[in-house]
């Protein structure tokens, strides 16, 4: 009996809940800009293959 009501104190307990809402609100942020930043660099890249062929250059000259 004394297990439950250990159990039963510890889901009243609210300390330390807003820990696991800032770890909420971090992972969004991070899941955002990781999704933003999939999103740019493919932008990025077609923009800087536009500028190489507007200068000339040839698709084995631009990138590493």
């Amino acid at each position: 009996m004394k297990s439950i009501e250990m159990l039963k104190a510890f889901w009243r307990d609210e300390d330390g809940g807003e820990i696991v809402e800032y770890a909420l609100v971090v992972g969004l942020l991070v899941v955002g800009i990781a999704g933003l930043m999939v999103t740019i660099s493919g932008h990025v890249g077609t923009l800087f293959g536009a500028i190489g062929e507007e200068l000339g250059l040839g698709a084995a000259e631009v990138g590493p």
